[in-house]
């Protein structure tokens, strides 16, 4: 019944979601990622920590740790200026490209590997030096693997991807009606926004919408979106008030919007509530607030600022995330990951 009544509320909020994402593209997402952002992040690296990220080893753990906080730094260090860094742009997103896909790659690896390696000495260092192959195999003059993992990766694939893959989990352990309805629904909807007519729902975005939509530098993976469209050779495509650049950001808005909406729907399903101490609720609660007041000040300030929290939640899930489509493997009996 439980279960029951949190997919009945998710495909509520799917529904929520897709309304408001279609008449409000850049405002519902700047007010999803400044408001309900946060208490995502702080909430979900709490209950992370309380199942130990996932996690059949703490070094890929300790290493996405220091992966966030160099990348931080750097992010940091852009907008401050408080170093002197002779890397290039190009040179920095190179360097972030590759931790954040040797991040995913060492946690799948040693969810494959750990197993039968768990009796060798150096069971670790073999496991990361084959993260490092694979990443370095994948990414080698591979523009587009090496654009889908700095732009899609940490964005619309860990929102909308996994988001979708959880749910597919979710009704593979709890099937009914609702869920199958919510999961197909999820699939739909990108389809619903990229073949519905350009003048049907779509309108010119806000003024204030696009300029602080632009400041908060999220404007690359409109332009990335729109370049894999196959649209992005044509300059007279405006990307924010174009039919096909309002479609982009609608289905943005949607996915983060739900993405968000789809954890709190989920507090009594895992239970993630229940792990939160009374001090860490506090402390939880006061740096959101914090959070909030950062973003109403300035909001790409708010952006740097919380860098570490955004990025740490999405690299510290791939664990979980490994484990879930280890899970639907299993479920249909494919032994890639058995």
């Amino acid at each position: 019944m439980l279960a029951y009544r949190s997919d009945l509320l998710n495909l509520l909020f799917i529904l929520i979601s897709f309304v408001l994402a279609v008449f409000l593209p850049f405002e519902l997402f700047l007010f999803s990622y400044a408001f309900l952002g946060p208490l995502h992040y702080l909430t979900e690296i709490n209950w992370l920590k309380g199942k130990k990220y996932f996690s059949k080893s703490n070094f890929p753990i300790y290493f996405i740790i220091a992966v966030t906080l160099i990348v931080s730094l750097l992010y940091l260090n852009a907008y401050f200026e408080i170093w002197q860094i002779s890397f290039k742009q190009i040179s920095a997103v190179s360097i972030v490209t590759y931790f954040i896909l040797i991040s995913f790659m060492f946690v799948l690896c040693t969810e494959l590997l750990k197993d039968r390696l768990s009796k060798y000495k150096y069971h670790v260092a073999i496991i990361f030096a084959t993260s490092l192959l694979l990443t370095f195999i994948i990414l080698k003059n591979n523009y587009h693997a090496h654009l889908a993992t700095f732009v899609f990766l940490p964005t619309l694939i860990h929102v909308f991807v996994f988001t979708l893959l959880f749910m597919w989990m979710g009704y593979l352990k709890s099937p009914n009606a609702i869920a199958l309805i919510s999961l197909i629904s999820m699939l739909a909807i990108p389809m619903l926004i990229f073949q519905a007519p350009s003048d049907f729902i779509f309108r010119a975005a806000s003024v204030a919408g696009v300029e602080l939509y632009k400041n908060s530098g999220f404007n690359i993976l409109n332009n990335t979106f729109l370049s894999y469209l196959n649209a992005g050779d044509q300059p007279s495509i405006d990307v924010y008030n174009s039919a096909i650049g309002l479609k982009i950001q609608s289905f943005i808005a949607f996915a983060y919007t739900y993405h968000y909406l789809n954890w709190f729907a989920k507090i009594n399903i895992i239970g993630w509530a229940k792990s939160i101490s009374k001090t860490n609720i506090s402390v939880i609660i006061l740096i959101w607030l914090f959070a909030i007041g950062l973003y109403l000040y300035n909001f790409r300030l708010g952006l740097i600022v919380l860098f570490f929290m955004s990025l740490g939640h999405v690299l510290l899930e791939f664990p979980l995330n490994i484990k879930v489509m280890k899970g639907i493997f299993s479920h249909y009996q494919i032994k890639f990951f058995r």
